[in-house]
């Protein structure tokens, strides 16, 4: 019973690290534009 509390506490821990990370990055929007900006650079090399 114990062992399943924690497991379900993990989780939620993890997707709410996944959920903050994620809007953090749509907020940061500079950064995002640089993450496109190398993604269409590699894509133009292939």
């Amino acid at each position: 019973m114990i062992n399943a509390l924690l497991i379900t506490a993990f989780v939620a821990l993890i997707l709410f690290g996944m959920i903050a990370s994620t809007e953090r990055l749509l907020n940061d929007r500079c950064d995002y534009v640089v993450v496109d900006e190398r993604m269409t650079d590699h894509r133009s090399r292939l």
